[in-house]
């Protein structure tokens, strides 16, 4: 079923498992910001690679993130009233009251229309994205790049800093602060050569996703 787009008139019954700003399922619905949430706009690229980096910090259970492919933009849904902890330097809009963005059903999950990349926990339904682990993310993703890891029998397509391809930050969760351990090597693509870098991984994330 295509996508409808309705009225702020909310008929969804709410439930254990379902945010109460929830619209129904198959329809686009225009909500306030400022009230239930605020919200962290940007563009796709960096959209995509901030999304990325929250992923692996929280195991895929990064809070609410609406994608607009309409506009190419998306939104990371964070507590109301915490965008003061958020760098208007971070290339992103930070959207507030008296501003309506297009949040879809949660059963709109593919890359069509309006669609959530990251839909809320149903675990967790009132879970938002933590504002300041976003700015971080949005900080390693301008400034980042992309590298190959071998994870078991996979490749992983992950950003990494200058200081993780050093050997001096945690290749997963990007801390500096010792012990740092052995956590195999990633593939760091140049002007038409690969070449191999050596990774380091913090105590908490020894052993995580190890080639």
């Amino acid at each position: 079923m295509g996508q409808q787009e309705t009225g702020t008139n909310m008929t969804l019954t709410p439930d254990r498992t379902t945010p109460l700003w929830a619209p129904p399922q198959h329809t686009v619905v225009p909500v306030e910001a400022g009230i239930h949430w605020d919200a962290v706009a940007v563009g796709q690229e960096l959209g995509l690679a901030a999304l990325a980096v929250l992923d692996q910090e929280t195991r895929s259970q990064p809070g609410p993130v609406i994608w607009d492919t309409r506009v190419n933009r998306f939104y990371f849904l964070v507590p109301a009233g915490s965008l003061s902890a958020v760098d208007p330097r971070l290339s992103g809009r930070l959207l507030g009251r008296g501003t309506w963005i297009a949040v879809p059903g949660l059963d709109l999950v593919d890359p069509i229309g309006v669609c959530w990349p990251a839909p809320p926990n149903p675990s967790a339904p009132e879970q938002l994205v933590d504002p300041l682990r976003l700015a971080a993310a949005l900080h390693h993703a301008n400034t980042s790049q992309w590298v190959t890891r071998n994870v078991g029998d996979r490749a992983q397509e992950i950003l990494a800093s200058a200081d993780q391809l050093a050997g001096r930050a945690c290749i997963i969760c990007r801390t500096s602060v010792g012990p740092l351990y052995s956590a195999g090597s990633v593939t760091v693509p140049g002007d038409g050569v690969e070449y191999v870098r050596e990774v380091v991984s913090c105590t908490e994330h020894q052993g995580v996703h190890r080639g």
